[in-house]
């Protein structure tokens, strides 16, 4: 079985982080490598309308990240530093309120 840890996702695969949130909420244990991977941990989280049945709504996307630390950067150097790749991603996403949503990040 593939772990959520596993799945890499890009902000085109939304069917994967579908499927990384089912994994997760199913399986405590699906994790695991995401919270023993290496790096510090990050959190972002977005939204954007999709087409329903029902008509647009908005769905919320949010992914946990671990990546190490990359070197120093004065406020100069900020638009041309290099960030480490993420060591580990989970993510989820859902057409639901907002705080139902956040209940998740929780988990």
């Amino acid at each position: 079985m593939t772990t959520a840890a596993e799945i890499m996702v890009s902000p085109w695969s939304l069917a994967s982080t579908f499927v990384v949130s089912r994994v997760a909420m199913a399986d405590p244990q699906a994790c695991r490598e995401f919270r023993e991977a290496d790096g510090k941990p990050e959190f972002t989280t977005d939204g954007t309308s999709v087409n329903t049945t029902s008509g647009w709504r908005e769905m919320k996307v949010g992914l946990f990240s671990k990546r190490e630390s990359g070197e120093p950067a004065t406020a100069d150097e900020w638009a041309d530093r290099t960030f480490p790749a993420p060591t580990s991603r989970v993510a989820s996403c859902a057409i639901e309120k907002s705080h139902r949503f956040g209940r998740r990040w929780k988990q």
